[in-house]
């Protein structure tokens, strides 16, 4: 039996890896006040700054959560105001309950502008064109931020858990003596996968196993990072396909997928044989939905195990 191995995001945390969106959030924060403390004043497409008080010393890499940051613009006399409904939601969530799902909260506010669209009223549609614009706009800066944040982590290759190592070659017990294959379909952007390379006998002449960036990566020119939603299960979704403007679909995954041969792959290694599947760090949250239930309700898909940290 073939073995697919789904590997998320908790998979990075587990080695203490600050890849969580709200980890990024504060990076970002972090870099609006290291150019606010050069020039008292900062300015982009999200948030806005500028200094209408004393400043008083602390070191900004101090702050370690949205309230601390809160409290130093409050403190320090700092008129914010954010550029971009989008990211204020996002601030004020990580600010409330300490995480955010930033492709899910995109697709929350995408249903929002489509629901609002009256199909016999062209006012509504073109209010509902640009306020999509903006939301678009605003998710492929982030979504620069974001590669310039996971870039900053610097060399990866010495992160490697031997607890890991283990469940690794577990999972790998037998595979020689049986034709098997065995596919790692990995959803994070950076490639800590690949520091398991001996362990799952990735890139050797008789390799079993292969590895699937389906989301792209960081330094890879031909497979892009793609951000953005794969939940084309919900009801809203049928009303977006139909709109007549293409820009109601910028971000949708699938249609990402089509720029690569990734999910092709994936396609192949379903249809191929019976699979078991293996969870290590992976949500299986709804901004993945379509592509989640493709895997789990496939005929070959014989069973699921799931590791915890």
């Amino acid at each position: 039996m073939n073995k697919l191995i789904l590997i998320g995001n908790g998979f990075d945390l587990a080695h203490s890896l600050k890849t969580s969106y709200k980890d990024f959030i504060l990076w970002y924060l972090h870099e609006i006040l290291a150019h606010y403390q050069r020039t008292n004043k900062y300015n982009d497409q999200l948030f806005y700054a500028k200094q209408v008080g004393h400043i008083h010393s602390r070191s900004i890499y101090l702050l370690e959560n949205i309230a601390e940051f809160k409290d130093f613009f409050e403190k320090n006399g700092i008129e914010i105001r954010f550029n971009s409904e989008f990211f204020r939601i996002i601030y004020d969530r990580t600010s409330l309950e300490r995480w955010v799902d930033i492709e899910f909260l995109y697709f929350d506010l995408l249903k929002g502008i489509v629901k609002k669209i009256n199909d016999e009223d062209e006012a509504s549609m073109n209010e509902a064109i640009t306020k999509v614009d903006k939301l678009n706009n605003d998710l492929s800066f982030i979504t620069v931020k974001l590669k310039q944040y996971l870039t900053s982590l610097g060399d990866l290759s010495k992160y490697r858990t031997q607890s890991i190592a283990d469940k690794f070659q577990s999972i790998l017990i037998n595979i020689s003596s049986q034709p098997q294959q065995v596919l790692c379909l990995n959803f994070n952007y950076t490639d800590l996968i690949y520091n398991y390379a001996s362990d799952l006998n990735i890139n050797t002449a008789e390799s079993a196993t292969s590895v699937v960036n389906i989301h792209g990566g960081i330094n890879d020119e031909n497979n892009p990072m793609i951000f953005g939603f794969g939940d084309e299960i919900d009801p809203v979704y049928r009303q977006l396909e139909n709109l007549p403007e293409n820009k109601f679909r910028d971000h949708i995954k699938s249609f990402w997928y089509l720029k690569t041969d990734n999910y092709r792959k994936l396609i192949n290694f379903c249809e191929d044989e019976p699979f078991t599947v293996y969870i290590m760090g992976h949500s299986c949250g709804l901004s993945d939905r379509v592509l989640l239930n493709y895997i789990f309700e496939h005929e070959y898909c014989k069973h699921i195990q799931i590791f915890y940290y």
